[in-house]
């Protein structure tokens, strides 16, 4: 089943520790390109960092109807959403 995220682009809304940066390794390790945001530029970038080149992040304070939106249109389409 996890062969189905090759190339496809996932979504990890805080997926920059926890079970969140568990899928987004998950999904890389599968060959998906995955965009993972959170609020901590900090962790932001250390999750890009270790997830290597099919990683992308954004620091986005997920509570905010705007940044959320503005996201969403950076990122453009998308093939899954965690």
């Amino acid at each position: 089943m996890i062969d189905s995220l090759a190339k496809k682009k996932i979504v990890v809304l805080g997926g920059t520790s926890g079970i969140g940066f568990a899928t987004a390794k998950a999904a890389v390790s599968a060959g998906a390109s995955v965009v993972v945001a959170s609020s901590k530029e900090q962790k932001v970038n250390s999750a890009v960092a270790a997830l290597g080149s099919a990683a992308a992040g954004y620091v986005v304070d997920l509570g905010d109807e705007e940044q959320v939106r503005g996201l969403f249109e950076r990122i453009g389409e998308l093939d899954h959403m965690v």
